[in-house]
């Protein structure tokens, strides 16, 4: 009931709730981690990954979307997923990059 309670706060008024329990979500912190190397690729700035090794040293920064200058539809980073060794990034309303975990290239890139 508690939960159900909190997702029509959310869905009706915009408003989110943290318990103490609980450290709270940091908006626009995106990241992912590989299981098998330890890498993570973070998101910063709004649209550019960095991946780090898992003792923390920068491997590579990839910049996606240029949130100093944006395009029209081409807002930040909204979402990152990682699969087979591809960063799957989406930003904009309907743009989105496949990104090489290993080294960093863009391998794809377009819109729907």
């Amino acid at each position: 009931m508690k939960t159900l309670a909190l997702s029509l706060c959310v869905a009706l008024f915009g408003v989110s709730f943290t318990f103490a329990d609980k450290e709270p979500v940091k908006p626009n912190q995106l990241s992912v981690t590989d299981q098998d190397s330890g890498m993570t690729v973070t998101v910063i700035d709004g649209g550019t990954l960095e991946a780090k090794s898992k003792d923390g040293k920068v491997i590579w920064k990839a910049i996606i979307a240029d949130v100093k200058k944006p395009a029209v539809n081409q807002a930040p980073i909204r979402q990152i997923t990682l699969k087979d060794g591809v960063v799957k990034v989406v930003y904009g309303k309907a743009n989105f990059a496949d990104v090489d975990l290993k080294t960093g290239k863009v391998v794809q890139q377009g819109s729907d």
